[in-house]
């Protein structure tokens, strides 16, 4: 999945979504942890589901 994502948005795209999913088994762009993603895409990551999070909560 990531990989098809990767060729219809774009790398950067793709590796956010293997880190959102936590995709570790064998992930295409090695970023499936927090630990492997990078402090930049990991506090991007973070930003964007405390949205998610907090809209959740809100219900």
């Amino acid at each position: 999945m990531a990989t098809l994502v990767g060729r219809l948005r774009g790398d950067d795209y793709a590796r956010f979504l293997e880190l959102g999913a936590e995709y570790a088994p064998r992930p295409p762009y090695g970023t499936g942890t927090p630990q492997t993603a990078g402090p930049q895409l990991e506090a991007l990551a973070r930003d964007f589901f405390a949205t998610v999070e907090h809209g959740l909560r809100a219900r």
